[in-house]
C-alpha cells in the first residue's frame, strides 16, 4: 500500500491482489479452510483518507463514509457502511486494543469492485490498520498488526506483507513472502454477478490429492512466464461456475483473448488474464469491452 501525508489527513491507497494459485487442503476445526494460495498485489486500488475528528466532535466518534468512484458492477450486494464494513471492525478492534480513546473521520472512495474475489475489503482493513498505528502513534510493530489483521479475515494479512507477492496458508493468515525481479500485467474483468466468499466454499470439496504450488514458484523464479501461467490453478473456480454462468462465459471469452492463461481469482467473480506485456494487456482489454463486459481493467503487479 501506498501512503500520502496531506496536513492532518493520511490517504492510503489500499491495492486489489489476484489469486495466482488457490488450492483448499481441508477444513478446520474453526469452521475455515486450510488454505495454500499465491497471491499478487495489482494496482488497482481503493483509496482511503484517515483524518482526526474535529474539535467537538465526540472524541472515540468514527464517522465513516464510502462511495464509488468509477461505476461497479451490479452485484445484488451492497457496501455496508455501518459496523459490518471491515473497515469500521478493523477501527474498533485497534481502539480495543490498545485503549485509544481518539476519534477519526474515514472516506473510502471504492475502485475494486464488491464480491469479485479481489480482496478489497480486505486491503481497507489492512490499510486502517497501518494508517491508524501512524496517524495516533500507536507504535504497533509489524507482529502486533499481523495478530490484529489476522483477527479481521484470512486476507488482511497478505495486504501487511513487505511486498506484493507471498504464498499464503493456514486460513490465509500465515505469510511467506516471495521476491522476484520481473513485473506482471493483467487484464481483468467481471460481469454483473457477485458471489459471496461463503456461498462458494459451501460448495467446495478438498481434494484427495491436493495441487502444489511448487511449479508455478519454479518457473517464476525462473522467468518463464509462459510455463508459469500454465500452472495457475483455483480450487474455487468450478463451484463459482455452478452458482453462475457468467464465469463461464467469461472463460470461452478469454480463452480467444492473446493471454498467457486465465484463471478466476479468489472466490470470484472477477477474471483475469496473464499478459506478456502491457500492449497485450490493453488489447486484450479492448476486445473485451467490444464485447459487452461491464467491467475491465488493465492492471501490472506491485513489487
Amino acid at each position: 500500500m501506498l501512503f500520502q501525508q496531506h496536513e492532518q489527513s493520511l490517504l492510503v491507497h489500499a491495492p486489489a491482489k489476484l489469486n495466482l494459485f488457490l488450492e483448499i487442503l481441508g477444513r478446520r476445526a474453526d469452521g475455515y479452510h486450510e488454505l495454500d494460495t499465491l497471491m499478487i498485489a495489482v494496482d488497482l486500488h481503493d483509496t482511503l483518507t484517515f483524518t482526526e475528528t474535529s474539535p467537538g466532535v465526540a472524541d472515540d466518534a468514527i464517522d465513516f463514509r464510502a462511495e464509488f468512484v468509477v461505476p461497479q458492477p451490479a452485484s445484488g450486494l451492497s457496501l455496508p457502511q455501518d459496523a459490518n464494513n471491515l473497515v469500521i471492525k478493523a477501527v474498533e478492534l485497534i481502539k480495543r486494543e490498545t485503549g485509544c480513546r481518539r476519534g477519526v473521520q474515514i472516506r473510502l472512495f471504492k475502485r475494486i469492485p464488491l464480491a469479485s474475489g479481489l480482496g478489497g475489503g480486505s486491503s481497507d482493513a489492512a490499510a486502517t490498520l497501518v494508517a491508524l498505528n501512524r496517524l495516533w502513534q500507536l507504535e504497533l510493530d509489524d507482529s502486533q498488526l499481523h495478530r490484529l489483521a489476522a483477527q479481521l479475515g484470512s486476507d488482511v494479512n497478505f495486504f501487511l506483507a513487505p511486498n506484493g507477492l507471498a504464498i499464503c496458508r493456514g486460513r490465509g493468515e500465515a505469510i511467506q513472502p516471495l521476491q522476484f525481479q520481473h513485473h506482471f500485467h493483467f487484464v481483468i474483468a467481471r460481469m454483473h454477478q457477485g458471489l459471496s466468499t461463503a456461498q462458494v466454499f459451501a460448495r467446495c470439496k478438498p481434494s484427495s490429492q491436493p495441487r502444489s504450488a511448487g511449479r508455478l514458484i519454479d518457473e517464476l523464479q525462473r522467468g518463464n512466464k509462459t510455463a508459469a501461467s500454465q500452472a495457475m490453478y483455483n480450487a474455487l473456480q468450478s463451484p463459482a461456475e455452478v452458482l453462475t454462468s457468467e464465469l463461464c462465459e467469461l472463460k470461452a471469452k478469454f480463452s480467444e483473448l492473446p493471454v498467457l492463461g486465465h484463471s478466476m481469482s479468489g472466490s470470484g467473480t472477477a477474471y483475469y488474464g496473464w499478459c506478456a506485456n502491457r500492449k497485450l494487456a490493453q488489447a486484450a482489454a479492448a476486445r473485451l469491452r467490444s464485447r459487452g463486459v461491464p467491467f475491465v481493467v488493465t492492471v501490472q503487479s506491485r513489487f
